[in-house]
Parts: structure tokens; C-alpha cells; sequence
């Protein structure tokens, strides 16, 4: 015999809330934020229970109900759908007066933007010769120039540094590569040998 048990199931599996009405009210009341739920009488489970009728523990039971939480997503997906416009005029608002998250999110969805894909047209390369930064320097006043000669020495001693140590490593390398040929033709010249 197929009877209802206490968290208002039927005995095969089915749910079946024994207040239609209310439960459809609730999966409604629930999937509305917070803000809204006021709208419908009631802004916690407790005064919605007492509207209803139901005691808090049912509507705990029915939010564990099979099907709820999707329900509740359908819900909140119209919902979400009918607010679309009254955001989208938030938004604007938001990018005009100059947020840059607005601005952002605005031109990722409507643009395409991307910020990890920005590509800057930054024109043909220029050389600047050693002769080219003289002359930017000479326009400067001397205390300038003597701070920007003094980088440039610095700079060239630097360079001059890293040529010798990797003019070092290559020796050190080409050094270590005859040797190991070295190693080698002798090993073969003792093995022919044997």
C-alpha cells in the first residue's frame, strides 16, 4: 500500500510535498535573492513557514528533495533573464562614470577584448645609435647629462663584464668538448691496440 511517510514521500521514491502549493511557493521564494523574498511575504525560512502553514524542519526537508536544487536553478535563471536589461542599464552607468572593472567586462562581452591578448601597434622599430643618444643627452641640462653619462659608463662596464665572462664559459666549453674528443681518441687508440 502506497501511504506518505514523514518527510511527505510517497513510499515508491516519488516525492510529493503535501502542500503543493506552498512547496512550488517555496522552490520560487527560495531561488529569489534575498533582497526580493520580502516581495513575497516572507524574508526568512521562519516567516515563510508560518505564512504557509509548514513547520521550518519541512521546508529543510523539501530544499534535501529530489529535483529542488534544479528547479531552483530554472527559477533563477528567469528570473536572472527578465533582470538581463535592468543590469545591463546598471552597467552602462557603471562604465560611464568610469569604473575600469565596468569598462573591462563591457568590452570583453561586447568586444571580444581580452587583456592577456593585447596587441599594441607600437609602428616600425627605430635604431638609436650610440651617436643619437649623445645627442638626446646633450639637450639635457648638465646635472642630467652627468647622471645619464655616468649610466651609459656604467652600462658599458657591465657589457664589458658579461663579454669577458661568456668569451670565459666559451673557452672553458670548446677546452672541455677537445678534451672529451681527446678522452675518446685515446680510449679507441688503447682498444685497436689490445
Amino acid at each position: 500500500m502506497e501511504g506518505k511517510d514523514k518527510n511527505n514521500t510517497v513510499k515508491n521514491g516519488d516525492f510529493e510535498p503535501y502542500k503543493e502549493k506552498a512547496y512550488e511557493d517555496f522552490v520560487l521564494w527560495f531561488a529569489l535573492p534575498s533582497s526580493e523574498r520580502a516581495r513575497m511575504g516572507a524574508s526568512t525560512m521562519a516567516e515563510f513557514a508560518e505564512r504557509y502553514g509548514v513547520h521550518v524542519n519541512t521546508l529543510t526537508r523539501w530544499k534535501r528533495a529530489e529535483g529542488f536544487d534544479e528547479t531552483v536553478l530554472k527559477y533563477r535563471r528567469s528570473w536572472g533573464n527578465d533582470m538581463t536589461s535592468h543590469v545591463f542599464d546598471g552597467w552602462k552607468l557603471a562604465c560611464m562614470k568610469g569604473n575600469p572593472q565596468a569598462i573591462e567586462l563591457w568590452m570583453a562581452y561586447f568586444e571580444g577584448f581580452n587583456k592577456t591578448h593585447v596587441v599594441q601597434d607600437r609602428g616600425p622599430e627605430v635604431e638609436v645609435t650610440e651617436d643619437d643618444i649623445r645627442s638626446l643627452i646633450n639637450e639635457l641640462p648638465i646635472e642630467k647629462q652627468k647622471e645619464y653619462y655616468g649610466s651609459l659608463k656604467l652600462l658599458h662596464n657591465e657589457v664589458r663584464y658579461y663579454r669577458r665572462e661568456n668569451e670565459r664559459k666559451r673557452k672553458e666549453e670548446a677546452e672541455a668538448e677537445t678534451e672529451t674528443k681527446n678522452t675518446g681518441n685515446r680510449e679507441r687508440v688503447r682498444d685497436n691496440d689490445e
